[in-house]
């Protein structure tokens, strides 16, 4: 996985992450009340994890190098579409926001714990949002 972090992207790092020695091979999963096991791909949730992952620390570098260049506004927006937009960031794009606020909120919406009142680009798992520089005029 070193060299997908390294020079990487989602893709190499999904394809590093699906050994299946890595993975549980069931998953629990609650459906009204009721829980259930189901058996889980590999492949599936190698590529969940390394979009969520790379999207999360490509955001959190980003907004520390802004910082460190003194740069205090950044722009919200969607790097990848989706077949069905879920985020509750939809919302946000387009927006500027202060880098700060970007790299204080690093997970915090849904990690350690849920908190969703607080503030986190990506937003989840999944997410498909992230921060870019604010384009020149």
């Amino acid at each position: 996985m070193r060299v997908a972090i390294k020079s990487g992207d989602i893709l190499t790092l999904g394809f590093d992450l699906r050994n299946t020695l890595l993975w549980n091979p069931t998953e629990h999963y609650t459906k009204n009340n009721k829980t259930y096991n189901r058996k889980i791909n590999p492949d599936t949730v190698a590529k969940g994890l390394a979009h969520t992952e790379f999207t999360t620390w490509y955001t959190r570098g980003l907004a520390r190098r802004l910082l460190e260049e003194k740069i205090n506004s950044c722009e919200i927006y969607r790097a990848e579409m989706t077949q069905n937009p879920r985020c509750e960031c939809t919302g946000l794009e387009g927006k500027i926001v202060q880098v700060k606020k970007i790299y204080d909120g690093h997970r915090a919406k849904y990690h350690p714990y849920e908190n969703i009142s607080a503030f986190s680009i990506p937003s989840g798992p999944y997410c498909h949002h992230t921060i870019r520089r604010i384009p020149s005029s």
